[in-house]
């Protein structure tokens, strides 16, 4: 659509109207500048022809890109997944499920970084694996699957480590299977595996006055798993 220009001659503090609601004011000449100012209902949008140009370009660009090269800019600027090596094989893992243990796991300190892999989608066996050693991937379950009672004690130190009551934390295992003899695995409960999972903030708590067993089997022979159903 062509438009026609309307060739005006005002003075500086004169106006003009563009229909009933818009005003145009000239408010002073300097050289080749002209100071205006409108006056315009609040629902209508006035932009600097610089700016108005430079975004319509932006947006007509946006729409151009192919396929494939939205596909490539996608995967580069992607901070959602990272992929490490584990003791499953490769496993793309989201940041945000890193677990942090400020004290390490017991026999392993250095080590504070930490994600849980489900090894199969319905079994209750989950690999608590480091984000830095890929052989380091420990086996560990939730004790409460298996047997109905287990108390986990916490003090006050470990209360503000973990910035929670221990009603409020997730509870693992470790879990042994002698090599070749996997109807002798069991649930090791002398040093239980809490994790906030609000915080992200795991710790490992030994218990001094376990009032159960220090490991539960999880086989009776013959049987099958002893799943607390």
């Amino acid at each position: 659509m062509e438009l026609s220009m309307l060739i005006l001659t005002r003075r500086a503090g004169e106006s003009l109207y563009l229909d009933d609601n818009i005003r145009i004011t000239i408010l002073g000449v300097q050289g080749k500048q002209v100071k205006i100012g409108l006056d315009v209902p609040p629902e209508m949008n006035i932009y600097r022809e610089e700016v108005y140009q430079r975004v319509k370009e932006e947006n007509t660009l946006a729409t151009t890109i192919n396929n494939n090269d939205l596909i490539a800019a996608a995967q580069l600027t992607n901070k959602e997944e990272i992929i490490i090596d584990t003791r499953l094989g490769q496993q793309t893992i989201e940041p945000e499920k890193i677990i942090n243990f400020p004290q390490g796991l017991i026999g392993f300190e250095n080590k504070q970084k930490f994600i849980l892999l489900q090894i199969q989608p319905a079994s209750p066996f989950i690999i608590l694996q480091s984000i830095d050693n890929p052989k380091l991937g420990l086996l560990v379950a939730d004790p409460y699957s298996f047997i109905k009672h287990y108390t986990v004690q916490l003090n006050d130190t470990e209360k503000t480590i973990l910035q929670s009551e221990v009603h409020n934390l997730a509870i693992l295992v470790t879990m042994t299977i002698p090599k070749g003899k996997p109807d002798l695995a069991r649930l090791n409960l002398t040093g239980p595996i809490l994790i906030n999972y609000d915080t992200k903030i795991g710790l490992q708590v030994p218990q001094t006055n376990l009032e159960t067993t220090s490991h539960v089997y999880l086989y009776h022979p013959g049987e099958e798993p002893i799943l607390n159903k």
